[in-house]
């Protein structure tokens, strides 16, 4: 992988660009691995490498970027609010965004992540619950939220989907993986160690 810039390095092609108070949040790589998208917690969008540039996103108030994805061509991105609002660019097409009724106790969404043809994705919340929308398929959920050694609740924050759209899995904080669909499950970090230190997740 090739490195072409970044928003806080202003010596090797980066901008330079200050944000305080905001992560870079979103990192997309391009199909061709020579340039990625950075997308910033308030909804900067910046271009690096062969990457398109994309218009910044207008959040709702409040509200900050959670995750996001490439179209598999490389045509445009798709990005989620952590209420659930799904922001498309390029030749990204919206299909909806996550039912906020089900957004419950403070609950935020974690990603978005489109089929192989672009013609729906998958959204993430972090309870472990999915919702598909456009021709996405739904393959089912985990809503079992472990408590770490902090005492705070393990978030789902990652869906990884297969490359035939016929599966996916659903990724905790803490380590463990949760198989849907005719994904293949080879294990996860949590069946055979812990991370006991504080503040160690994945």
């Amino acid at each position: 992988a090739g490195f072409y810039g970044s928003p806080r390095d202003s010596g090797i092609g980066g901008s330079g660009e200050a944000i305080a108070g905001n992560l870079w949040s979103v990192l997309c790589p391009t199909p061709s691995g020579h340039g990625y998208w950075a997308v910033a917690s308030d909804g900067r969008v910046r271009a690096y490498g062969d990457a398109t540039p994309y218009s910044d996103l207008s959040l709702s108030a409040g509200r900050w970027v959670s995750g996001g994805h490439a179209l598999v061509d490389g045509h445009g991105l798709f990005i989620s609010e952590t209420n659930g609002v799904i922001h498309v660019r390029g030749a990204a097409v919206h299909y909806g965004n996550y039912t906020k009724s089900s957004l419950a106790g403070g609950i935020n969404v974690a990603s978005v992540v489109p089929t192989m043809t672009g013609d729906g994705y998958w959204i993430l919340a972090a309870d472990g619950h999915v919702q598909a929308r456009g021709a996405a398929v739904f393959h089912g959920e985990t809503t079992t939220m472990p408590v770490g050694i902090e005492g705070i609740f393990l978030a789902f924050d990652q869906i990884i989907v297969n490359g035939t759209d016929d599966g996916y899995l659903l990724v905790q904080m803490g380590g463990a993986v949760y198989p849907h669909g005719t994904i293949e499950f080879f294990g996860s970090p949590s069946t055979s160690e812990t991370l006991r230190s504080p503040g160690n997740y994945l």
